[in-house]
Formats: structure tokens, C-alpha cells, sequence
């Protein structure tokens, strides 16, 4: 059931869909943060506030992301987290081509 006024549930895509999307996506950077979306399972507004520093370090991809945890959701009583989240492989050569196109 598709959400509605913020009751209901909000819809899970499959392998397939996500296959879909990122096919249809033209532009490389867009298809890094889908891919991070994807495997690690943060918000976009969190993905889009993340720093190069945070990503990578000397030009290669890191191989656990912190998601400091002034960038993330706060719950209702203003407490938050940081989030470690170890880099899946399919994700850090992603990253890695990412990064290969600007050099």
C-alpha cells in the first residue's frame, strides 16, 4: 500500500526495479547516489550533505562510511547518532569509477 497522507507503508523496490532506474539515469554522479541510496540505506537528504572527505580519502573510495550524525534525522527528542556502515563491494567500485572519471 503506497503512502497516503503519511499513513501506510512506503514501498520497497526489487533488485530488478533498482536495475531499471539506474539504467535510465544519465548522469555518472546520479548514479553514485542512487548506489549509495541503495546499499546503504541512508536518506537523501543525508546522501546529498555528505563531503568528498566523508566518501573518500586520497582519491580512493573509503571502506567504512560515518554518517556524522548532524546530516541525519533527528528523532522526536533531538537525539541523534552517527551511523557506521561498512562499503558494500558492488558499492566502492562505484565509487571507485566515479572517481576515475576525473582524473
Amino acid at each position: 500500500m503506497p503512502k497516503i497522507n503519511r499513513r501506510g507503508q512506503a514501498a520497497l523496490i526489487s533488485n530488478s526495479d533498482y536495475g531499471k532506474v539506474r539504467k535510465q539515469i544519465k548522469c555518472e554522479k546520479y548514479k553514485v547516489l542512487l548506489d549509495l541510496a541503495w546499499y546503504t540505506g541512508e536518506r537523501w537528504g543525508a546522501l546529498v550533505q555528505l563531503k568528498v572527505s566523508d566518501v573518500y580519502v586520497s582519491g580512493r573510495p573509503k571502506e567504512i562510511l560515518i554518517f556524522p550524525g548532524i546530516i541525519r534525522k533527528h528523532r522526536p527528542d533531538g537525539t541523534v547518532d552517527n551511523v557506521i556502515i561498512p562499503v558494500h563491494e558492488n558499492l566502492f567500485a562505484s565509487l571507485a569509477a566515479f572517481t576515475a572519471i576525473f582524473r
